[in-house]
Parts: structure tokens; C-alpha cells; sequence
């Protein structure tokens, strides 16, 4: 019987987890559209019309928040994030808040 009470707190507890997982990821992408549409909305403002935001630079981005996800995974923490991949505090504390300690990658 005591068994069955652990089965279903961890069943609980994963399911938190995901929860909370899926709710952050979203929060991820959420952020990433904020940040690129900002970032496009500032070259509204930009004197020049030569300035623009461009696939290169959204390519470069993917790959600082990849590396960023892959080094929280390995239990970097959001001052690291900032330090090696050039994201903002906010951007690091929220993949930190994703990865860290969920993933076991």
C-alpha cells in the first residue's frame, strides 16, 4: 500500500513538472518573439534603412539559445549564460529556471 502512495506521488510529481516545463517553454518562445519583434521594431527608428534585422543574425540567436539550454542542462548558472552565450539576465534566469535540475541531459 505504501508503494502504490509513492506510484502516485511521483505520477503527481512528474506531472507537475511537465506542467510547469511546458509552461516555461512556452514562456521561452513567448520571450523570443518579444525580443526579435523588438528588435525589428527597432530599426524603425534607425536613420539609416540599410539596418535590419537579419536571418543571420535570428540564426545567430537560435544558437546562443541552444547553446544556452545545453549548458544549463549541464548546470551552468544564468551568470554563465549572460557571460558565454550574450543573453540578457532575464533571458538566462528563465532558461536556467527551465532546464536546471529537470533535465538530467
Amino acid at each position: 500500500m505504501l508503494n502504490w502512495h509513492r506510484r502516485q506521488l511521483q505520477k503527481h510529481t512528474n506531472i507537475d513538472y511537465e506542467n510547469k516545463i511546458s509552461h516555461l517553454e512556452n514562456a521561452l518562445a513567448d520571450l523570443k518573439a518579444f525580443v526579435m519583434t523588438h528588435k525589428a521594431d527597432n530599426t524603425d527608428c534607425a536613420e539609416s534603412d540599410s539596418y535590419d534585422v537579419s536571418e543571420s543574425e535570428s540564426i545567430q540567436a537560435e544558437s546562443a539559445y541552444s547553446l544556452a539550454i545545453e549548458l544549463a542542462k549541464k548546470g551552468a548558472d544564468a551568470a554563465t549564460l549572460v557571460k558565454e552565450c550574450g543573453l540578457s539576465r532575464a533571458e538566462a534566469d528563465l532558461i536556467v529556471a527551465i532546464y536546471h535540475g529537470v533535465y538530467k541531459g
